[in-house]
């Protein structure tokens, strides 16, 4: 009975040490990056999805949404954002007028201004350029 034991034993103890080194052989390693470039990488990607985000709460504010229903479907304004979160917007013959927003909707432009300034600034760093502070423009739909 003991040599039926010891010979299972043994041959559960083959295969089980056969899989664990088929297991330890088959491990691919990992791509090296430079730490940098990814970190770069996802901040940029969570920048540029913080700005749409924005971006589309701000459109869907309801002073922006009654000013763009309002107008001209043909000559829809142009939207700009300056750099302290003033809303602007320039009807097709020129005139410039301010959009005025309540409270919430002026922290929401102010945050979407400085993510911009603060997006288009770490790009411009990363290019050598220095870039003046203008107004932003938003892209209607």
């Amino acid at each position: 009975m003991y040599p039926l034991l010891i010979s299972a034993g043994s041959s559960i103890a083959t295969t089980l040490i056969d899989k664990w080194a088929a297991a330890k052989d088959s491990k691919v390693a990992a791509t090296t990056e430079n730490f940098a470039a990814v970190l770069n990488k996802s901040t940029a990607t969570s920048a540029e999805t913080q700005i749409a985000s924005l971006r589309q709460k701000l459109l869907d504010s309801p002073e922006v949404h009654t000013l763009l229903a309002g107008a001209d479907p043909a000559k829809q304004p142009v939207l700009s954002l300056s750099a302290d979160g003033t809303l602007t917007a320039r009807a097709v013959d020129g005139r410039t007028t301010n959009v005025l927003l309540s409270q919430e909707t002026a922290a929401t432009a102010r945050e979407l201004a400085t993510v911009t300034a603060a997006n288009a600034a770490s790009k411009a760093a990363t290019s050598g350029q220095i870039l003046p502070t203008t107004a932003a423009t938003i892209a209607i739909r």
